[in-house]
């Protein structure tokens, strides 16, 4: 789906309007260039082509999206709307199954919690911040504004609760510390972040309440020292595999194909599709220089976080702060479980990273 809705969007884009879009940003623009021919070559020397094609396609969701988004131009923002809106849609249901109790089907039609959780924040850290730079410079003094911002985020925080993904609660405990920061620092007020914090408390009672989902038992020491130890050894098997093709890769998605024969004793609880690190695994897929454009992307991630962070909040840049921050929040959530692999994901962070 998230393919189809990104080829119908560029289709409607002029070639000559899309290559102007990129001319102001020529060090973005030809990594994700770079990103497409690594991994045209990567399904060119792939152990086996049948896994490699969708895998392919989902990963070329990303630097396709961000081109979209630049030649989207003003048009971004009505974009990142209607996104932000079907992941509403989809939290809303699952908002109330779990508040009443029907979790069972909650997750619908996502496979994978973390996967769902990733996907929250990335709509929740965006939409918040901008909410918040706006009151900060005085332009959202409505109640109305105010009441729907917070509902909508109540909402996100219950489904964020059901999917029970500890990385992504860290990642909003963080971003709401970054929040506090930011207010000390440029003295403005901190009412609407200790709000966040109290609709996620809150979010987290309900669906501990409401349904059998039990919100505080991922954080039992046990279960964490347990994770952990299936993850080391997945880890540590990965690392074998990574023997076959240390330069060029096996191909992405072969990594299943080669792990079974790897496994250790240790993990016999994972399916042994992912690394559960996408560093590692693309590593192990795409070579070296797959994991350099991601690397990259990441240090130009980083850097522009630090720009954005170090605006005022009366200037346009701290506004796209909040980009910065989900988009960091993924590439480090991307080290210990898969994000990029999942292709609505990367489309959410192609269009996020063309608004920067």
């Amino acid at each position: 789906m998230a393919w189809g809705v990104l080829m119908l969007a560029l289709s409607l884009i002029s070639p000559r309007r899309m290559a102007a879009s990129l001319v102001p940003v020529p060090g973005p623009a030809v990594l994700a260039m770079l990103g497409l021919i690594v991994l045209v070559l990567s399904h060119q020397v792939s152990l086996s082509k049948d896994n490699s094609f969708v895998p392919t396609l989902a990963f070329a969701i990303g630097p396709l999206g961000f081109i979209l988004a630049r030649g989207l131009g003003a048009r971004l923002e009505l974009a990142l709307m209607l996104v932000g809106a079907v992941v509403l849609g989809f939290a809303l249901r699952s908002a109330w199954l779990l508040l009443t109790g029907s979790e069972a089907d909650a997750l619908w039609p996502f496979l994978d919690a973390n996967n769902y959780a990733a996907l929250i924040y990335l709509l929740l850290i965006p939409g918040f911040h901008l909410y918040l730079s706006r009151l900060w410079r005085g332009r959202c003094t409505s109640w109305p504004v105010h009441a729907s911002v917070f509902a909508a985020a109540f909402v996100l925080l219950v489904a964020l609760a059901g999917a029970q993904s500890r990385g992504a609660t860290v990642i909003l405990v963080v971003a709401a510390c970054i929040w506090l920061a930011l207010g000390v620092w440029h003295r403005r007020t901190l009412v609407p972040v200790f709000a966040l914090l109290g609709a996620g408390f809150a979010a987290s009672f309900a669906v501990e309440t409401l349904s059998a989902v039990d919100v505080s038992g991922e954080f039992a020491a046990e279960l964490v020292a347990a994770n952990y130890s299936v993850r080391s050894a997945l880890v540590a098997a990965s690392l074998t595999v990574l023997g076959d093709a240390p330069w060029f890769g096996v191909g992405l998605f072969v990594f299943p194909l080669l792990y079974r024969r790897n496994r250790l004793e240790g993990d016999q609880d994972t399916m042994g599709l992912y690394a559960h690190n996408d560093y590692l695994q693309l590593l192990i897929e795409g070579g070296v220089l797959a994991l350099l454009v991601l690397l990259v992307f990441a240090v130009g991630i980083g850097w522009r976080f630090l720009r954005c962070a170090q605006s005022p909040p009366d200037h346009e840049r701290f506004a796209e702060l909040g980009a910065a921050m989900a988009l960091a929040a993924a590439l480090a959530h991307a080290a210990i479980t898969f994000v990029f692999y999942a292709s609505f994901l990367a489309l959410v962070i192609g269009l996020q990273a063309g608004w920067l």
